[in-house]
């Protein structure tokens, strides 16, 4: 059920900014993709957990709409796709696992071109709804080898709030349309659900993607 919810989420909005677009005012569309790196800030770890970063992956489309010479609105919808890895180590239990959420992500930007059409920053919220969370787990626990994929989904929260910081760079002052963008999102509410989970935890994401440019 949250898996369509999301879905319907997402296509509601890519309607609205075909029509925002089409109406005029906006400057460009920017669709782009890349990988992403995940972490998960954990409140209370366990002394034995060695929590770090793992690989995914995340997709957007996006409007630029002009507010002044420099500054600029830039809402985006991101799906997103990003893990953790926390390694174990204990004589008894020894081993690996890692949580993935899939997300649609809704940042809404504030960008100031440093340089005109070429170097900018941008800053702002990011609101986040959860389609699907799973838990994989490799280890081995007192010597007997197990392997477990757990749907986590009902045990963590729908959404997730934070804050986005981009920079980017585009080479249109070439003619050529395309952006490289590298960001870091910073989750502010915590994902566990009370009471289900040893420990509460916030995301963390750092993407670098490369956009191409519609005008």
């Amino acid at each position: 059920m949250r898996s369509r919810i999301s879905i319907m989420t997402l296509l509601i909005i890519l309607v609205d900014l075909w029509g925002l677009a089409n109406a005029g005012g906006i400057a460009g569309i920017e669709a782009g993709a890349g990988p992403n790196f995940g972490y998960l800030a954990y409140d209370d770890p366990l002394e034995i957990w060695d929590a770090g970063w793992a690989l995914g992956f995340t997709g957007e489309i996006g409007l630029e709409i002009p507010i002044s010479d420099r500054f600029a609105v830039v809402p985006t919808a991101r799906f997103v796709s990003m893990s953790n890895k926390v390694e174990m180590d204990d004589p008894d239990i020894n081993g690996e696992y890692d949580v993935n959420h899939r997300m649609i992500s809704l940042p809404v930007l504030f960008r100031y071109d440093l340089k005109k059409n070429m170097l900018f920053v941008e800053a702002g919220p990011e609101f986040s709804f959860f389609m699907s969370s799973e838990l994989n787990a490799d280890y081995e626990e007192l010597g007997i080898p197990r392997k477990e994929t757990d749907d986590i989904s009902d045990r963590v929260k729908s959404y997730n709030v934070g804050g986005c910081v981009r920079i980017g760079f585009k080479a249109s002052g070439w003619n050529i349309p395309i952006a490289v963008m590298a960001a870091y999102h910073h989750g502010i509410t915590g994902v566990a659900e009370e009471e289900k989970w040893l420990s509460d935890w916030k995301t963390r994401e750092i993407t670098l993607s490369v956009a191409y440019l519609f005008n």
